[in-house]
């Protein structure tokens, strides 16, 4: 696994920081939703390592909200490296 890579522990940490940040933030409280090697990796049905975290919804107290961007294409974080 190189330095770029989640694995299970390493995604874990990456969603706890991303969660002390929006905390930090003051944001609502926000589920997502994730698919990919980051969604089979967090729900235990596949051990392998992953680059990234594929973001396709945010759940709130309105239900599901989809990102509002261009082309269909989620923003990334900035600064997060995710």
């Amino acid at each position: 696994m190189n330095n770029k890579s989640f694995d299970a522990l390493k995604l874990q940490e990456s969603l706890k920081l991303l969660d002390e940040q929006l905390l930090l933030g003051d944001a609502p409280s926000t589920g997502l939703v994730v698919c990919g090697g980051s969604a089979l990796i967090a729900t235990g049905l596949v051990m392998r390592t992953t680059r990234d975290i594929d973001i396709l919804a945010f759940l709130d107290n309105n239900g599901v909200q989809f990102p509002k961007v261009g082309r269909g294409y989620p923003e990334r974080v900035q600064g997060s490296g995710l």
